[in-house]
C-alpha cells in the first residue's frame, strides 16, 4: 500500500452540489418505460417459477427458481439497500450457475432456463452496483467519513472471519455432507466407482487445499492490485516504480513492509499513515480488493477449469487443482498469467486516464512489445489464430500476423468508437487506441470484436438500468464508470470468450 495518492477535499459548494444532485436522483423515481421493463420482468420470473414447478416438481432446482423470481420482483420494488440486497443476489447467482449442467437433460424451455434467470440476477447486480456507485460519488463528507468509520470498526474482523468460515465451510461442511450423503444412499456396484471415491480425511484435506489454493491466487492478483495502485500514480509523474519504495508524501518516511500488506494494512491503520496521520485514499483497498477477485475468477474460469473458456483450445479433460497444479500444465499457467497481464495493463491505463492524466509513450510502446514478443516466443498464448491459413505457416509469422490483424482491428474500433463520440450525445465511450491496440495485438481481432460487440450490449444495458433504477447519473459519475467500460467489459468478455466465438461460428 504506497500511499502517495493526493487527498482531495471537498469544499462546501462541491459538497452542496453533490448533495442536491442526490436529492435531484432520489427524488426522480423510475420512468414508465422503467414502469413497464418492470413489470414484464417480473411477470417473466413468475413464468419462469411456474415451469420450473411443473417439469421438475419440488427439486433444488425449482426451489432456487422461485427464491429468485421472489427476490428480483422484492428487488425491483424496493430499491433502498442496494448494498445489503446484493449478498442474497450473489448467492442465488451461484446457484443459477450451478444448476446450468443439471438442469440441461430437463425439459426447460431456453426462456426460463437457468442462464436466463442468471442473466436476470446479473441484471440486479449491475443495477445495484450502479447505484452503489453513484451514491459514494455524490455522497457528502459526513456520509464519507461514516462508511469509512464503519469499515475501521468491521472491516479487519470481517475479512477475517469471512476467509475463516469460507475455508471452514469448503474443507469440512461440504466433505460431512457428501459422507452423509453416500452412507445413506445405496452403496455403488462398480468397483471404480468405490475405488476414486476419497475417505472423509482425503475429502477434507483435499478440499482444504484447494480452499488455500484459492486464497493464495486472491493474495497474489491484491498484491498485484496494490502495484498498481503505485503505477497508476507514478507513471504519469515519470517517478520508478521499481526502484523507489513506498513512502508518504506527507512525512516522506518509508512504509513498513507491514503496513504494505494489501487490505488489511490499511484496516490496520485505520486509512491514516502511522507517521504523520496523512489520510489513506479508499483507492488503495478497492483497487486491490478488484484485482484479486479478478486474479480469483479467472482462476476458476481459466486456470483450473482446464481452459474452459479458451477457443479453438481443447479443454484439459483432467482438470481441477490437482491435474493443473500438482501436475502442472505450463501452457495453462502461461496463458493466465498473460491474459492477467494484459487485463491489469488494461485497467491501470483507464485508471490514469480517469485522474485526467496520459499515459508514457515509451511505456505503451515497451508494453505492446512485450505483448506481441510473448506468443512469438511461447505460441501457445495466442489459442485463435487470426485464420485457418495461417495453420501451416512458420512459428513466428503465425502469431505476428495474428497479432497484426488484432493490432488493425483495435485501431478500427478505436477509430469508430472515436467518431461516434464526436458525433453523438455519448462523449464518454472508451475510444483509447492503445488500449485497443493491446487488447488487439495480446488477443486478436476477435477478442476485439467480441469486445466492440459488448460494449454495445452495455451501451444499451446501461440506460436500462438507469429506467428502471430511477437514478440519472450525474456527469461525474458517468465519466468516470466509462473510463473503467473497456477494462470491465474486457474482462467479461474474455470469461465468456469460447461460447461466444463458438455462437458466431455456428452462426
Amino acid at each position: 500500500m504506497d500511499v502517495e495518492y493526493p487527498v482531495a477535499e471537498m469544499s462546501d459548494d462541491v459538497a452542496l452540489t453533490t448533495a442536491e444532485n442526490t436529492a435531484v436522483a432520489g427524488a426522480t423515481g423510475r420512468s414508465l418505460i422503467g414502469d413497464y421493463v418492470t413489470l414484464v420482468v417480473c411477470v417473466h420470473v413468475v413464468f419462469c417459477a411456474a415451469c420450473w414447478l411443473v417439469q421438475t416438481g419440488f427439486s433444488s432446482g425449482s426451489g432456487l427458481a422461485v427464491a429468485t423470481a421472489g427476490w428480483v420482483i422484492a428487488r425491483l420494488c424496493l430499491r433502498d439497500r442496494p448494498a445489503i440486497a446484493a449478498v442474497p443476489v450473489t448467492a442465488l447467482l451461484l446457484g443459477a450457475v450451478s444448476m446450468t449442467q443439471v438442469v440441461a437433460s430437463t425439459a426447460i424451455p431456453v426462456f426460463f432456463s437457468s442462464p436466463v434467470l442468471a442473466g436476470l440476477l446479473v441484471l440486479l447486480l449491475l443495477m445495484d452496483a450502479r447505484t452503489i456507485f453513484e451514491r459514494l460519488v455524490t455522497a457528502d463528507a459526513q456520509h464519507r467519513e461514516m462508511v469509512r468509520q464503519a469499515l475501521f470498526r468491521y472491516g479487519l474482523r470481517g475479512v477475517l472471519y469471512g476467509i475463516a468460515l469460507i475455508l471452514a465451510v469448503n474443507a469440512l461442511a461440504i466433505p460431512l455432507f457428501e459422507e452423509w450423503q453416500f452412507r445413506s444412499t445405496p452403496a455403488p456396484t462398480s468397483p471404480l466407482g468405490l475405488r476414486d471415491r476419497l475417505t472423509l480425511e482425503q475429502n477434507i484435506m483435499f478440499r482444504l487445499f484447494q480452499g488455500l489454493s484459492a486464497l493464495f491466487f486472491f493474495t497474489i492478483g491484491a498484491c498485484v492490485g496494490s502495484f498498481l495502485n503505485v503505477v497508476i500514480y507514478r507513471l504519469p509523474l515519470r517517478v520508478s516504480v521499481l526502484v523507489k519504495p513506498s513512502y508518504c508524501p506527507g512525512c516522506e518516511e518509508l512504509i513498513e513492509g507491514s503496513d504494505n500488506i494489501p487490505l488489511i494494512g490499511w484496516l490496520r491503520l485505520k486509512g491514516q499513515c502511522r507517521n504523520c496521520s496523512i489520510e489513506i485514499s479508499s483507492r488503495y483497498p478497492s483497487v486491490e480488493l478488484l484485482i484479486g477477485s479478478c486474479f480469483l475468477i479467472l482462476y476458476f474460469v481459466e486456470l483450473i477449469s482446464g481452459g474452459q473458456n479458451l477457443p479453438e483450445r481443447t479443454p484439459n479433460a483432467y482438470n481441477g487443482v490437482l491435474w493443473v497444479l500438482f501436475y502442472t500444465k505450463w501452457d495453462l499457467v502461461g496463458l493466465y498469467l498473460y491474459h492477467c497481464f494484459v487485463l491489469c495493463t488494461l485497467f491501470s491505463w483507464a485508471m490514469i486516464r480517469r485522474d485526467g492524466n496520459r499515459v508514457p509513450a515509451v511505456s505503451i510502446l515497451i508494453i505492446l512489445f512485450l505483448v506481441v514478443l510473448a506468443p512469438v516466443v511461447i505460441p501457445l498464448l495466442h489459442p485463435l489464430p487470426a485464420t485457418t491459413a495461417l495453420s501451416g505457416t512458420s512459428a513466428i509469422l503465425k502469431p505476428l500476423a495474428t497479432s497484426g490483424a488484432g493490432i488493425l482491428a483495435g485501431f478500427g474500433s478505436a477509430s469508430v468508437l472515436w467518431v461516434l463520440c464526436r458525433t453523438s450525445a455519448s462523449r464518454n465511450l472508451p475510444h483509447d487506441p492503445a488500449s485497443w491496440i493491446l487488447m488487439g495485438a495480446a488477443l486478436g481481432w476477435q477478442a476485439v470484436i467480441c469486445v466492440l460487440a459488448f460494449l454495445v450490449v452495455w451501451a444499451l444495458l446501461e440506460g436500462l438500468l438507469n429506467e428502471m433504477s430511477g437514478v440519472i447519473p450525474t456527469s461525474e459519475a458517468n465519466q468516470k464508470i466509462n473510463w473503467l467500460a473497456l477494462p470491465a467489459v474486457a474482462f467479461v468478455s474474455h470469461c465468456v470468450w469460447r461460447p461466444v466465438v463458438h455462437f458466431f461460428l455456428e452462426a
